[in-house]
């Protein structure tokens, strides 16, 4: 198995509620801005860290049919994942509020707002709203641990840390754990407080303000303990390591991983690499890939000629057939229209009968169904 250390985690953006502000009629030149600021919602967002806001008027500055929009996704979530969550949660916002004069929604890793009133700088307390689940409180011992561990988030992310989000652990009763989250928008003052489910079968108890659940942090894959990852990896030793790539090292993982985590990942094919779970703990971002006992198809093409010789011309158009393959799962038939943007042999591993499997996503970017072509601010590939 490997171990790639990055700064960034899949998400499948899950929908949780929205609002629609049905109290004013709207033009149809405020209905045309709300659309243009859709679109400036998606294509800002893979660009920007996750948070921005703007206006719309229309070419004769009339200020009646102004909008105003803002998105954030969740503090650990950029690029094309943000832009995912935002591209979804803008479709989703225009079937579920058309025609409104304001509108929110929220997604486990994202937020949309639009509205006819300018809101930078102002705090936001409404809308709010709360769900709970079906696991009953034994007493109020209980509640009251898991009032003062969010408390306590509240402020390490407001006055300890001021990065304005916090999460962590807690231990709650009976050797079971709990996990909170607290994100403030970086706008309009709104709070995010969230406490999980039991790392168990048991799903959530309390939810203030937004479901939030231990997988929906690290996205639709399994957690895996840091103590785990050390272990395997013999605490990161030097005999432990494949390689590095452009996001850091890379380690290879004992066996006992196979019993830690759960094949859950949203890109499946035969030529992908097969992403098994993730690590986030103690400010460490890792994803767990299966293990490729033949190495890179760079090191056999550059390396010592006994691995040139096992390429022979048949081998060669197999693993040719096998990227295109995988590339062609990628651009056409995958749940994401995914460009990978760094393709290169370094980046294609080979597993026990030299099956090619594409890796490294770190510069990939996802492109809505029909679109072609698409344009960046950063040189990416290498």
């Amino acid at each position: 198995m490997l171990l790639l250390f990055i700064t960034t985690s899949a998400q499948e953006p899950i929908y949780m509620n929205s609002f629609c502000d049905n109290s004013t009629l709207v033009s149809s030149s405020y209905k045309a801005n709300v659309d243009t600021l859709f679109s400036w919602l998606t294509t800002d967002s893979y660009e920007s860290d996750g948070y921005n806001y703007t206006s719309v008027n229309s070419n004769n500055h009339n200020n009646d049919d102004a909008v105003y929009g803002l998105y954030s996704c969740r503090y650990d979530i950029t690029g094309y994942f943000c832009k995912f969550c935002i591209t979804t949660a803008s479709n989703e916002l225009s079937r579920r509020c058309s025609n409104t004069v304001g509108a929110i929604i929220w997604y486990d890793i994202c937020i949309i707002r639009y509205t006819n009133q300018s809101f930078s700088g102002k705090v936001s307390l409404s809308p709010i709203w709360n769900t709970t689940g079906t696991r009953k409180i034994k007493d109020s011992s209980e509640v009251k641990k898991t009032e003062d561990s969010m408390e306590s988030l509240i402020r390490k992310a407001t006055v300890e840390t001021k990065k304005f989000w916090a999460v962590d652990e807690f231990d709650w009763v009976e050797n079971e754990k709990r996990y909170g989250w607290v994100q403030c928008d970086r706008a309009s003052g709104w709070m995010i407080k969230i406490s999980t489910r039991i790392q168990a079968t048991e799903k959530l108890v309390i939810v203030d303000a937004m479901m939030f659940d231990e997988e929906s942090l690290n996205g639709d894959l399994p957690t895996i303990p840091l103590t785990a990852v050390l272990h395997c990896t013999n605490n990161f030793s030097e005999a432990s390591k494949l390689g590095e790539g452009g996001f850091g090292p890379v380690y290879k993982g004992s066996q006992e991983f196979r019993n830690e985590v759960m094949l859950i990942a949203k890109l499946q094919h035969r030529n992908l690499v097969r992403l098994l779970g993730c690590c986030l703990e103690e400010n460490e971002k890792m994803l767990v890939y299966e293990y490729m006992c033949n190495a890179s198809l760079d090191s056999h093409l550059f390396g010592d000629e006994e691995k040139r010789k096992q390429l022979d011309w048949k081998l060669r158009l197999s693993i040719i057939n096998g990227i295109a393959k995988g590339i062609l799962y990628l651009h056409e038939d995958s749940r994401l229209r995914v460009i990978h943007r760094d393709l290169k042999a370094s980046n294609v591993l080979l597993d026990s009968e030299m099956n090619p499997k594409i890796s490294d996503f770190g510069l990939a970017r996802a492109f809505e169904i029909g679109q072609n072509q698409a344009k960046t601010k950063r040189v990416v590939g290498t």
